[in-house]
């Protein structure tokens, strides 16, 4: 009788684990999972101004460069070619947060692209702050020099 109160508690003990855990897994994809997306910046974006990482500002550049969002999904278009590749974002931090990369070029020539950055979407205006390449610190503060800053326009279709 004593081994089947234990079987019995052991039983209800791992059931009640289970429940707890299920409960945790179903909490991080409706809270955790919710803050990370890109939403708000799905579009198509225009840079009008870009300053680069040593201060100098590049708007032959930006005229040419064209951001398509879409969901985790980004393309961009400019002077560099044509890159496809991912961005997340955390709209919970302050500033708030994306990275992204993606491969511009193909078979030998392809070249991996890494960001790491600050964006604020106010209205049709976004502005990113990112640091490029493996070790590039994610900028603080929205200024170039260590970072890009580059401001773009929504295209209203």
């Amino acid at each position: 009788m004593r081994s089947n109160l234990l079987f019995g508690f052991a039983g209800l003990m791992i059931a009640g684990i289970a429940f707890i855990a299920g409960m945790l897994v179903e909490w991080h994809f409706l809270v955790v999972q919710s803050t990370i997306g890109t939403s708000e910046l799905d579009g198509t974006w225009q840079a009008v101004r870009m300053e680069l990482e040593d201060g100098v500002s590049n708007n032959a550049a930006a005229s040419v460069t064209r951001l398509t969002i879409a969901g985790d999904k980004i393309k961009q278009s400019g002077m560099i070619g044509d890159i496809d590749g991912f961005i997340t974002t955390d709209p919970t931090q302050n500033p708030k947060t994306f990275d992204a990369g993606g491969i511009r070029g193909a078979g030998n020539e392809a070249v991996r692209m890494n960001w790491s950055g600050i964006y604020e979407r106010e209205g049709d205006t976004l502005k990113l702050c990112f640091s490029t390449g493996i070790k590039g610190e994610r900028p603080k503060e929205f200024k170039s020099k260590p970072a890009t800053l580059l401001i773009l326009k929504r295209v209203k279709s």
